[in-house]
């Protein structure tokens, strides 16, 4: 039986990610969605179905001059590609802003298309 629980609205996000495994084995990675609750990881990182995993914001890190961000999470669901994944806090902190600035550049894009129209 399927456990994972979502709550929050998924958005859709391309962000560069490396995902990590308590015992070390390391993993770039593409995180396809986001929501307060979880995300849709692309990876090809050999992990277990309920497995702990880290995911580090690496293009974020990059693109904000901060030090390394590092949510804790696990594994709910394999798919084709990778996994999802059920973050270990509800809604931790830098999901938040993801989710805000994914919203706001969707509120700029219909606020341009409707000038334009």
């Amino acid at each position: 039986m399927n456990m994972e629980h979502r709550c929050g609205y998924r958005r859709p996000i391309s962000a560069r990610i490396v995902i990590r495994t308590p015992n070390g084995v390391a993993a770039s990675g593409r995180l396809r969605d986001v929501s307060a609750s979880g995300a849709l990881i692309a990876s090809h990182l050999p992990a277990p179905l309920h497995g702990e995993v880290l995911v580090q914001f690496t293009e974020w890190q990059q693109k904000s001059n901060r030090s390394a961000v590092v949510i804790r999470g696990q594994i709910v669901r394999h798919a084709p590609g990778g996994f999802a994944i059920e973050w270990s806090e509800f809604s931790p902190p830098l999901v938040r802003a993801l989710l805000r600035q994914i919203s706001g550049e969707g509120a700029d894009a219909r606020r341009a298309t409707s000038r334009a129209g």
